[in-house]
């Protein structure tokens, strides 16, 4: 990869977006959970989940923010271990990811999130290997892509 760090962001983000609509799905529509990557980041950035188009937005806009952080990050670590199996290695960044995110809201007794249902937290997981794996997928593409 010539430049890792954009080639992460725009991984990153990409992932984000995805896994949102996929949450969106499973929430809204499926109805198996009840929480939302954007009621997360609602919470860290405004105190409670989103409630009007603007926040619910402003929210969105972080979730993205924060997967493209953590794509840089990933594409970084990836250069200190080994890009062989690298959709394995997504797969398993992105159920540490979610174990990370929920320690954190356990630990710090994040408000809203404390308690959370066996389906909240199924599909939170789901959501989270969907993002690893669309991550490294779209590493994997860049790089490839930048070759020829």
């Amino acid at each position: 990869m010539k430049d890792r760090f954009l080639n992460g962001c725009i991984a990153g983000s990409l992932s984000g977006l995805v896994a949102s609509l996929f949450d969106y799905l499973f929430v809204s529509y499926f109805k198996f959970g009840t929480i939302h990557l954007i009621d997360f980041a609602g919470v860290f950035i405004f105190g409670s989940r989103p409630q009007t188009l603007g926040e619910k937005i402003f929210a969105q806009f972080g979730v993205l923010v924060f997967t493209a952080l953590i794509g840089i990050l990933f594409v970084h670590l990836i250069l200190k271990i080994s890009s062989r199996y690298l959709l394995w290695k997504g797969l398993i960044s992105g159920i540490l990811l979610w174990f990370f995110v929920y320690a954190l809201v356990e630990l710090y007794k994040v408000p809203h999130f404390h308690r959370t249902s066996l389906a909240s937290s199924m599909e939170n997981t789901i959501i989270a290997m969907i993002y690893g794996f669309v991550l490294s997928a779209l590493l994997t593409w860049l790089q490839n892509r930048e070759r020829i």
